[in-house]
């Protein structure tokens, strides 16, 4: 949806105001129809416009951590109507649970942690100016959390109702109000009627539907399992094992061979110290540096990344040599540099790597939701160096 997109492009273009949760998850609507007879038994007919909004849940972890949710819904405002046309609206959002009965109704509401006999819970409701149509938002953070926790329910279903607020009574107002709200009518003071001149857009192709948009951070050990999985699996899709060769050869020499060619060929490494270091005229470009790489991620397969489009990962390329000047070493790679020239068959030379990589933020499919992950590790280098 454009909502994610502008929120990736906005995090991205201002760190400080990027949410300290790591993933942002936004779960549609779900076909409604599948669900009619679910609705029909826990909705009673009544006065306010009423609908129903159904959510996959099932891509959710009981791992992550939610820090909040909110359900966006886009206001429709339908004017010059009739007289109540610019009135504020009263919209509440519950969350309905299915109608069961007998013994198996109170072990599922007992799951989600509700009492036996509730068929609604009101999570957030909002007093809205019904003058200009525009997205509202409810937050159900709540709601969200207790879902992570019961995932045997990966179906949940949530009511929205819309209601007018009428602030003077007459006689036709109380008529129609009298068997739904006798408080407000004896307060005087806001009374609910039957004009709801307000809804909410539910069709997918103008993108405006309702979407709930959930923030979580996870770093459990889980998650990282994860990721390794991802990377097993992005590798098994796009190695073909036949190309790798047979497993004789690849580690080289066996250690007996390496030991007999190692025992004497070191000694004869001082005399090449001398040769080694009088290589003035190397280019710098010789040695391991940092080099820009540009990666398009429908060329390497990767379809299912939204946004960026591509992204610079950096490499590390040139060679690691005495001398070593300001590049990145270890006290490992300089000893096996030395014996690489006292036997350069024995030893090979140290490799110019990534020595620190950085995160970058993804927008991507993930099962039947569309995902910002932020930090997703280990995908640009930052710095090269010789180990």
């Amino acid at each position: 949806p454009q909502f994610m997109l502008d929120l990736f492009e906005k995090f991205n273009s201002d760190p400080m105001t990027r949410p300290s949760s790591n993933i942002i998850r936004s779960f549609f609507n779900e076909d409604q129809r599948n669900y009619e007879n679910i609705y029909n038994s826990c909705a009673e007919s009544s006065c306010p416009r009423k609908h129903l909004l159904v959510f996959d849940m099932s891509s959710l972890s009981r791992h992550e951590h939610v820090t909040m949710a909110e359900l966006r819904l886009y206001k429709i405002v339908e004017r010059d109507r009739i007289r109540f046309d610019g009135q504020d609206r009263i919209v509440e959002v519950a969350e309905i649970f299915p109608q069961l009965t007998g013994q198996s109704r109170r072990r599922t509401n007992n799951r989600i942690g509700g009492n036996p006999l509730e068929t609604h819970r009101l999570l957030d409701s909002k007093r809205i100016i019904g003058r200009r149509s525009g997205w509202e938002t409810f937050y159900i953070t709540e709601a969200v959390r207790r879902w992570t926790r019961h995932q045997n329910m990966t179906q949940h279903y949530l009511e929205v109702s819309i209601q007018t607020i009428q602030g003077t009574l007459d006689e036709n107002t109380v008529s129609m109000t009298l068997w739904k709200t006798h408080d407000a009518i004896i307060r005087g003071v806001v009374v609910i009627t039957c004009h709801p001149q307000v809804d909410i857009e539910q069709h997918s192709m103008v993108n405006k539907e309702p979407l709930l948009i959930v923030f979580s951070d996870d770093t459990s050990k889980h998650h990282k399992l994860e990721i390794l999985e991802e990377r097993d699996e992005l590798l098994f899709n796009r190695v073909n094992p036949g190309s790798l060769g047979s497993k004789q050869g690849v580690g080289g020499h066996s250690g007996s061979t390496r030991s007999k060619r190692g025992t004497g060929s070191y000694r004869r490494s001082s005399a090449s110290h001398s040769k080694v270091l009088d290589r003035k005229k190397r280019s710098a470009l010789d040695f391991c540096h940092y080099e820009d790489m540009r990666v398009v991620f429908r060329e390497i397969g990767y379809h299912w990344v939204i946004h960026p489009v591509e992204y610079n990962a950096g490499r590390c390329v040139g060679t690691c040599q005495i001398p070593y000047t300001s590049t990145d070493v270890t006290s490992h790679a300089i000893i096996q540099t030395w014996m690489h020239h006292g036997d350069h068959l024995s030893y090979k030379k140290p490799c110019c790597v990534p020595v620190k990589l950085g995160p970058i933020s993804m927008l991507q499919k993930e099962k039947n939701t569309i995902v910002i992950r932020y930090r997703y590790p280990d995908m640009r280098v930052i710095k090269c160096g010789c180990r």
